[in-house]
C-alpha cells in the first residue's frame, strides 16, 4: 500500500484587540481580556460601558485554566470574534518555550475547544522585531493509504475548520491514478452555495495548461468540521 497526501490551507490569525460585544441581556459593552501576576491562574475578562471604567466578570476569577507548556501560563490572552460566530484566543504559553496558546468558543465564559500549540507561529515572529501581529496561512496535510485496485471509501479528519475560497481549490492532492484513466490525477474541491460543505472532483492536468475534469463527484467536504470523504473508487496508483 502507498500513501498520497492531501493538504488544504488554514488561516492562523495573531491580530488582536479590545472588542464590543453583548455580554448581559441587551447590553452592549466593551470587553477586555487579561492576565494576573504572572498567568498561572489563567483567563480574567472585564467589561465596560465607556472604555473607562472597567468591572471584572466572574467575580475576577479565572475563567480558563493554562494546561500548555511546561511552565502552563496563560500571558497575554487576546480575544476576537470570527465570522463564523465563535470567539478566538490566543495567549503566550510560557516564558522559555517557543509556541502560543490557541482555544475558541461559542460562550465567553466556556473557553473549552481544542487546545493548540505551534512553534511555527513563534518562529515567524521572531524573523523581525517590528512584527507585532501577522496573519499567517498554513498547509496542513494527511497521508492517505490507498488500497490499490480495491473498490474503497476513505475519511480523512483535519480537526482544523478549513479556509474556503468561492472558486474552490481549497483541498490539493498529490498526483494518483485511477482504475479507467491511464493519466496521473489529482483531487480539487468546489464549495457548495452555503461555504460549509462542498463536493470533491478529479482532475487531471494537459498539456496545454487547461485543466480537464475527469470525475465531478469523487467525495465531499465539510468545512467547518474539517472532515473529507474521498470516494468510492478505485485507486490504481499513487504518484
Amino acid at each position: 500500500m502507498k500513501a498520497f497526501r492531501i493538504y488544504y490551507i488554514v488561516p492562523i490569525l495573531l491580530a488582536f484587540s479590545l472588542i464590543g460585544c453583548r455580554y448581559a441581556k441587551e447590553d452592549e459593552v466593551f470587553l477586555i481580556s487579561y492576565f494576573k501576576n504572572n498567568g498561572e491562574d489563567g483567563l480574567h475578562l472585564a467589561y465596560s460601558h465607556d472604555g473607562l471604567k472597567w468591572e471584572a466578570l466572574n467575580n475576577d476569577k479565572s475563567i480558563l485554566t493554562p494546561k500548555l507548556s511546561k511552565d502552563k501560563l496563560m500571558r497575554d490572552p487576546c480575544i476576537i470574534k470570527g465570522p463564523d460566530g465563535k470567539f478566538h484566543m490566543v495567549w503566550t504559553v510560557s516564558w522559555g518555550e517557543n509556541g502560543i496558546g490557541y482555544s475558541n468558543s461559542t460562550d465567553l465564559n466556556k473557553f473549552g475547544g481544542r487546545f493548540r500549540y505551534s512553534k511555527v507561529l513563534r518562529t515567524i515572529d521572531d524573523t523581525d522585531s517590528a512584527i507585532t501581529s501577522n496573519i499567517t496561512r498554513i498547509a496542513i496535510r494527511r497521508n492517505l493509504v490507498a488500497l490499490l485496485n480495491q473498490f474503497a471509501q476513505y475519511e480523512l479528519c483535519f480537526g482544523n475548520q478549513f479556509h474556503v475560497s468561492e472558486d474552490g481549490k481549497n483541498i490539493k492532492s498529490t498526483g494518483f491514478r485511477v482504475s479507467g484513466e491511464s493519466d496521473i490525477v489529482y483531487l480539487t474541491d468546489v464549495p457548495n452555495a452555503d461555504k460549509k460543505t462542498g463536493i470533491l472532483s478529479i482532475v487531471k492536468n494537459l498539456p496545454d495548461g487547461t485543466v480537464r475534469v475527469v470525475a465531478k463527484s469523487a467525495g465531499t467536504v465539510d468545512y467547518e468540521k474539517g472532515e473529507i470523504i474521498v470516494g468510492p473508487l478505485v485507486i490504481t496508483s499513487t504518484d
